[in-house]
């Protein structure tokens, strides 16, 4: 199940968080402390969204990964669209977990009326 965390959530949990982020990081973005500064203004400020995919059972939960996306808007022709900005995964992904994440994300991005 992915699962987009709520501000107070990214904050108590940073330091995992942004252990996650920081190894996902496109390759244009500085692997810096001030990145991921700005990184985190950006998800507290809601210019972000991050997301954690977990699955649960009678063991219990696991989390599987962590991701940062960002809804982009194309100036020239007004479409916006949702970035996926970072995505790292901790352990191997099973195909229902990835196809339910990305339902999740084409579901959330509608709502944003994202185009793609």
């Amino acid at each position: 199940m992915l699962v987009k965390l709520l501000p107070d959530q990214v904050s108590e949990h940073w330091g995992e968080i942004s252990l996650a982020i920081r190894q996902a990081l496109p390759p244009f973005v500085a692997n810096s402390d001030r990145s991921m500064v700005n990184i985190l203004k950006a998800i507290l400020g809601g210019d972000m969204q991050c997301w954690i995919l977990y699955s649960s059972d009678d063991a219990g939960e696991s989390i599987y990964a962590v991701m940062a996306t960002k809804i982009e808007m194309d100036e020239i022709s007004g479409t916006k669209c949702l970035l996926i900005y970072s995505f790292y995964a901790n352990k191997p992904l099973t195909n229902q977990l990835v196809i339910s994440g990305f339902e999740t994300l084409k579901k959330f991005a509608s709502s944003e009326e994202c185009f793609k």
